[in-house]
């Protein structure tokens, strides 16, 4: 992984792409420890983030996936205002706000059956 690193800083996006990814892994095979198996709302959030390029760089991707997926726990009806007060505590540097805005309704018409 160390080579993907300096790799990714000379600028080589294939490397970062591969880093991105495989810190995604990491983030949710740890969850998969904690929680012992993967939330339906944590699934459909993370679909929906996929979906809809709400992750860059991947640093706050995990921070996201876990209030997004507690704001439906609480709340699956959350209006779109509502959805941003229950994620507010997090910062993302790239600014994807609008594709995480995006997933977040997405996942939650996922979990009402809908497309």
């Amino acid at each position: 992984m160390e080579e993907l690193v300096l790799r990714a800083r000379d600028g080589d996006l294939d490397a970062y792409a591969r880093l991105v990814r495989r810190f995604r892994e990491i983030a949710l095979d740890q969850a998969r420890r904690i929680t012992g198996d993967y939330h339906r709302a944590e699934d459909a959030v993370q679909e929906a983030f996929v979906e809809n390029d709400a992750q860059q760089c991947g640093f706050c991707t995990p921070g996201f996936v876990v209030a997004c997926t507690s704001v439906l726990d609480k709340n699956p009806d959350a209006t779109l205002e509502e959805a941003q007060a229950g994620c507010g505590g997090n910062l993302c540097r790239c600014g994807t706000y609008v594709g995480m805005n995006q997933a977040l309704m997405d996942a939650a018409k996922s979990l009402k059956g809908g497309a």
